[in-house]
């Protein structure tokens, strides 16, 4: 304790200029201009402490705040049906606003929105960010797809019509870019953003679709 009294001590006196605390013949006294200093102060720490005191300490039990929540359409589908009921057994007096995902950086830094769960490439160092999940992908058909014999071939995947996901619902998407890398390219009849949209899409047709493993087991 003794340490950090004087290491704090120490950076006022450098501050300051000021040594602050002088040895007397009656001890450790004040100096003129740490008297000056020590009524204002004073009364700025007290006017701090009362505004601290006035902020509503947060009890998840009792509070009925309304929680803003900013998804893709892919990660409610995946993420909602778990997390409403989770968090209304935390805060069961607690209200949820469901939002797009597209939301601005500046509506996180206004309080806007309180959540946001996205794919994103950057973010600035004043957000907290923690990564739920590594994605991976799965190709979806019909049960009854008439080019496809059990095991689904590349050369079958190409020549097939396929629609193509994205957070925007316009390509190039993730699946064309990796393929364009190794020369290859597929047809895409559909594109959309409407990620449970899919699968009902591919059900009642010869359509293809690769979507995120999680949605493809989730259907």
């Amino acid at each position: 304790m003794h340490i950090t009294i004087s290491n704090a001590l120490n950076k006022i006196r450098a501050l300051l200029d000021d040594p602050i605390l002088i040895r007397t013949s009656q001890g450790m006294l004040p100096t003129q201009r740490a008297l000056v200093l020590h009524k204002p102060l004073k009364k700025a720490l007290l006017q701090l402490g009362e505004t601290l005191a006035v902020i509503e300490t947060f009890h998840p039990k009792t509070t009925n705040r309304t929680f803003s929540i900013s998804l893709t359409d892919y990660a409610s589908s995946v993420l909602l049906p778990s997390l409403i009921p989770a968090i209304k057994t935390e805060a069961p007096e607690c209200n949820l606003r469901i939002l797009d995902g597209n939301i601005a950086l500046e509506q996180l830094e206004q309080g806007q929105v309180d959540l946001a769960i996205n794919a994103f490439s950057s973010l600035p160092d004043t957000f907290y960010e923690k990564k739920l999940w590594q994605e991976s992908y799965e190709v979806i058909a019909s049960r009854d797809h008439p080019a496809i014999k059990g095991a689904l071939d590349l050369s079958t995947y190409l020549d097939a019509e396929h629609i193509m996901l994205s957070k925007s619902g316009v390509g190039p998407g993730t699946v064309d870019i990796a393929l364009a890398e190794k020369k290859l390219h597929r047809r895409v009849s559909v594109q959309t953003k409407h990620f449970h949209l899919t699968p009902r899409l591919v059900e009642n047709s010869d359509l293809l679709a690769t979507v995120p493993t999680k949605l493809a087991i989730d259907f």
